[in-house]
C-alpha cells in the first residue's frame, strides 16, 4: 500500500526510513560529538514517546532515535521547535509537563529541587537585576520542578550566572 509523505516534513528534521515499513529514525547533528547534557532528558523523551525507547550514537557526530512512525513525525517536529525555542516541556519522562505562551523579550527556564523558597531566591535575584517577571509558571515532579520566566529586556550574563550559583538550581537556560 503506498502512503503519500510530506517530504518537508521529514527534511524539517533529518528523518531516515527504517528497515522496517512504515518506521523512520530521527536522525540529530551532534557538532564535535559533544551535546550538553541538559538535553539528554528531552532525547530519552522522544525516545519513549515516539520512537522505540533507544537512541543511538553514531560515528558521524550524530545520535538517532530509531522506531518514529510517520505519522507521529509532525508532532516530533513540533515538539522539537517548541523545546528548542520555547523550552516547553511535553510528556517528558522525567519533569512535568509545563507550557507558557510567550510574553516576554527574554525567557529564563530553570529546573531545580523543588524545596522550599526556591522561587523567593531567584524572583529577588532577578529583581535585584533591575529587571521585570513579565510571566511566570512553576510545575514539579516529586523531588524536582521546572520553572520558565518571561523578562522584560535582556538577563545580563552577571544575572544569569547568580541563577546557576544558587543552591539547588540544577540547570539555567535563556531563551531568545
Amino acid at each position: 500500500m503506498s502512503q503519500d509523505m510530506n517530504i518537508n516534513a521529514l527534511r524539517t528534521n533529518c528523518f531516515r526510513q527504517s528497515k522496517v515499513k512504515g518506521e523512520y529514525m530521527l536522525q540529530m547533528r551532534v557538532p564535535g560529538g559533544l551535546i550538553q547534557a541538559k538535553y539528554l532528558s528531552f532525547v530519552e523523551h522522544l525516545a519513549e514517546a515516539y520512537g522505540d525507547g533507544t537512541f543511538h550514537f553514531g560515528s558521524r557526530q550524530c545520535f538517532a532515535i530509531p522506531g518514529i512512525k510517520y505519522e507521529n513525525i509532525d508532532a516530533v517536529n513540533k515538539e522539537l521547535k517548541d523545546y528548542l525555542e520555547n523550552g516547553n516541556i511535553k510528556n517528558s519522562v522525567n519533569m512535568p509537563s509545563v507550557s507558557m505562551p510567550r510574553s516576554g523579550d527574554f525567557r529564563v527556564a530553570l529546573i531545580h529541587r523543588n524545596i522550599p523558597a526556591m522561587l523567593t531566591k531567584i524572583s529577588v535575584l532577578i529583581s535585584d537585576a533591575g529587571m521585570n517577571i513579565e510571566n511566570l509558571t512553576n510545575k514539579s515532579r516529586q523531588n524536582y520542578a521546572y520553572t520558565m520566566i518571561d523578562l522584560k529586556g535582556a538577563p545580563t550574563d552577571e544575572l544569569a550566572a547568580k541563577l546557576r550559583a544558587v543552591e539547588d538550581v540544577i540547570r539555567v537556560t535563556i531563551y531568545r
